[in-house]
């Protein structure tokens, strides 16, 4: 029986990847929001059946498919986007796959691939962004409006890039401060439904989208109402997968 998943650990933390039955020759790296994990021989995306069948379809569609735990609520610190670079490389180095990859990025994993668009450019086929996490002080100041949550984020800044002021100021205003350094050439697709995020549609997706225009640096926003499902992003996701291998010299 051919394997289908493969488990191993990297930098201490669990990952698993999905070998499809028919390789289509492209890896997808997939950086998962704060609630994302995986956990010995199971996932976030095993357990929930919606989440399970994007990976599925994918999957039967020819894509090699690796995630990671990311350390937890990381808010996009030095050691996930390391730990993101050397799943890229070890993945690129035991499969036979074309050197440049695609990323989907959920929430707060948008931090990890804003730092690969603008460090990694070379790696980078195409990325896609559901409900994003792209402006963290316009996220702070959203949540100084409650106390409770204010003090909640600001424990988990100080978790993830230690105490000091002046890296906690750092930290939090280089996501916007990337976004006119990002890759030009690298096309961005973002999926963004109001209301079920806490990321706001107009200071993260909207604000970033119009940054990448002013550069004449393609990008697409497709903005939908409450009750889609991860799986109802199927095609759409599918489709640019595939159009921007085609576009792309191997």
């Amino acid at each position: 029986m051919a394997i289908t998943e493969r488990y191993f650990q990297m930098e201490g933390e669990d990952a698993v990847i999905h070998l499809p039955e028919r390789p289509n020759g492209f890896l997808l790296l997939v950086l998962g929001d704060a609630n994302h994990y995986v956990e010995g021989k199971t996932s976030l995306w095993h357990q929930h059946p919606d989440r399970w069948l994007f990976i599925d379809v994918l999957k039967k569609q020819g894509y090699t498919i690796v995630y990671s735990n990311q350390y937890g609520r990381h808010w996009g610190n030095d050691e996930s986007y390391r730990l993101a670079i050397r799943l890229i490389k070890q993945t690129l180095k035991t499969e036979i796959l074309n050197p440049k990859i695609h990323v989907f990025a959920e929430g707060m994993g948008a931090l990890i691939a804003l730092r690969l668009l603008v460090n990694q450019q070379d790696l980078l086929r195409s990325v896609v962004l559901f409900n994003p996490c792209l402006n963290l002080d316009a996220y702070r100041n959203h949540e100084r409006t409650k106390l409770f949550f204010y003090k909640k984020f600001m424990k988990e800044m100080s978790e993830a890039y230690g105490e000091e002021e002046n890296v906690l100021e750092k930290a939090i205003q280089m996501p916007s401060e990337c976004w006119k350094k990002t890759c030009p050439d690298t096309m961005i697709r973002i999926f963004h439904c109001i209301f079920q995020t806490p990321f706001s549609l107009d200071e993260h997706s909207r604000l970033f989208v119009n940054s990448r225009k002013e550069r004449q640096a393609p990008v697409e926003l497709t903005v939908f109402l409450p009750g889609k499902q991860l799986s109802d992003f199927l095609v759409s996701v599918k489709n640019f997968l595939s159009n921007h291998e085609q576009l792309m010299e191997l």
